[in-house]
């Protein structure tokens, strides 16, 4: 079972709405739904999400793009910072 399909059956499991899983992470449900359904989210929002979901570290990552997984080859979670110098 991935990650995705583990969410799914602990919130029918647990009679757990979108919302109500909401209200336990701090994301929205909106967000949780696309996350569910496959979509990749934000370290942050994925460590939000292992708290409520009770996800190990390895099933977060992979909510996760790869340029954020400490495994990936593809790993450099500075890639889309904006670098700004300023000038005195």
């Amino acid at each position: 079972m991935d990650v995705r399909e583990k969410m799914l059956k602990l919130r029918a499991d647990n009679d757990i709405t979108l919302q109500g899983m909401s209200n336990r992470t701090g994301v929205s449900a909106g967000l949780i739904s696309m996350i569910e359904g496959g979509f990749v989210t934000h370290p942050d929002i994925a460590r939000k999400l292992q708290d409520g979901y009770g996800l190990t570290d390895e099933e977060t990552e992979m909510l996760m793009p790869e340029i954020h997984r400490k495994g990936s080859p593809n790993y450099d979670p500075d890639k889309y910072k904006v670098k700004i110098e300023f000038k005195d």
